[in-house]
């Protein structure tokens, strides 16, 4: 008995075909291989096709000289991993977490490229409250918690470390009113760890403008940690702007100096004579 089955019909009834192929063979032939994929230069890839239409597309293996971080990435230009149940599983004290990878070089150009990885650390809101990325080694704080829950900041030059290590820029703390608006942002700092950090000796350090809003959420008031402000009047069909010049004579600054209020700190300022 003979069967008249096309291509189509052929592969339902197998439950799958799978084919290789190769996703760049002139570039394949040009690059040095490593193991066994010297030997098979033209097999880098798979795809499979299931009987009910589902296609699936399987990259082959990265080099573990490459480093995990271009393992993970492979041939994709960015790539986000999320832990959203990263808050239940740890009992409500972690915050859930994304780490992005991103490609500093396509693939195409360089296939074990260079890579960035950040971490973004998002509060009940939903909102980003905390993020980290990769920096050069340098100077880095650490914290060590002390019995009686007191907290040491230590410096550590990580590019001292055998072998050196990178630092991570983390976002200074984000204080909002109860509309949301950002009243406060602290400095970024360097830290030793990719984790979130809520330490207020971490994330509220350096200086920070203050903002002021009205009723309706409109900016009214920027604050300088130097004592000057910005102010702005609404009115019904006008804004009225007043800039840190315009207002010195009202500041802070200006009446800490008109009336020998720092005289202590310049004192303090100039280095003693010899």
């Amino acid at each position: 008995m003979s069967v008249a089955l096309d291509r189509r019909n052929f592969t339902k009834g197998l439950g799958g075909l799978v084919l290789a192929f190769t996703l760049d063979p002139a570039a394949a032939q040009q690059r040095q291989l490593p193991g066994s994929l010297g030997g098979n230069r033209m097999l880098d890839a798979w795809i499979r096709i299931d009987a009910d239409g589902a296609i699936t597309v399987f990259t082959g293996k990265a080099e573990l000289g490459q480093g995990v971080k271009t393992a993970l990435i492979q041939l994709a230009g960015m790539r986000h991993l999320y832990d959203v149940h990263r808050y239940s599983a740890s009992g409500g004290t972690l915050p859930p977490a994304v780490a992005t990878i991103l490609r500093e070089q396509h693939a195409a150009v360089n296939a074990i490229s260079p890579v960035q990885i950040t971490f973004e650390y998002s509060n009940g809101l939903g909102a980003v409250a905390m993020a980290k990325a990769q920096a050069e080694p340098g100077l880095a704080k650490q914290v060590t918690v002390q019995p009686g829950n007191a907290v040491v900041i230590q410096e550590i030059d990580t590019g001292a470390l055998v072998p050196p290590q990178l630092r991570w820029l983390g976002t200074g703390r984000k204080v909002l009113n109860n509309k949301g608006k950002m009243v406060k942002e602290y400095e970024p700092y360097f830290s030793v760890t990719h984790q979130f950090e809520s330490y207020p000796e971490l994330v509220e350090t350096g200086v920070t403008l203050v903002r002021f809003f009205d009723a309706t959420g409109r900016l009214v008031r920027i604050e300088e940690p130097d004592g000057t402000f910005f102010r702005r009047v609404h009115a019904s069909w006008s804004v009225a702007v007043w800039d840190r010049n315009d207002t010195v004579l009202q500041s802070i600054w200006y009446d800490r100096r008109i009336n020998r209020l720092i005289g202590a700190e310049l004192i303090a300022a100039v280095p003693p004579s010899r």
